[in-house]
């Protein structure tokens, strides 16, 4: 009940945005440096030049597809978002906020337009997928739950700005 309350807010008071998942083939400079710990390598791309290695442009997937979700957000640039959000969910507000810059967002609830339904972040990646308000894209990160009882009412979130 509560829940969908807040996510009509949320639909209501939120802005326009989309969310774009692309779906793919780990590229293997992934695990180029530590298999068990799969990040990024321009090393493995300076090594393994293309054609012969494709070359995942940094967002670590290869053979990839695109899907783009229509969402609704409520977000704030950082220095407000600072100044004014008083909850702040184990320590996230000021941990996640400090290491972020001027021109990134924080995020704070997600509703898909069609239906008025709860959108979970945590299917996106950081690497390769992509958060989209104004025209500015932006990577998804340090996403936190909020929520009563069992039930998650919303995520907090970092937009990072993607030049």
């Amino acid at each position: 009940m509560l829940g969908n309350q807040f996510l009509s807010a949320i639909y209501r008071l939120g802005m326009d945005g989309s969310v774009t998942k692309v779906v793919g083939t780990a590229c293997p400079c992934m695990t180029f440096i530590d298999p068990a710990r799969p990040e990024y390598s321009a090393e493995y791309h300076r090594l393994h030049p293309a054609p012969a290695t494709p070359n995942c442009g940094g967002s670590g997937v290869i053979n990839t597809s695109t899907t783009t979700l229509a969402i609704r957000a409520i977000i704030y640039p950082v220095s407000i978002a600072y100044a004014n959000i008083k909850m702040d969910i184990n320590g996230w507000v000021q941990e996640v906020i400090g290491r972020m810059k001027d021109c990134d967002m924080v995020l704070i609830g997600t509703v898909q337009t069609s239906g008025v339904t709860f959108f979970d972040l945590t299917v996106l990646s950081e690497f390769s997928d992509k958060a989209t308000f104004d025209s500015i894209d932006y990577r998804v990160t340090n996403i936190a739950p909020y929520k009563f009882g069992r039930e998650t009412l919303f995520q907090a979130a970092g937009l990072k700005r993607v030049a």
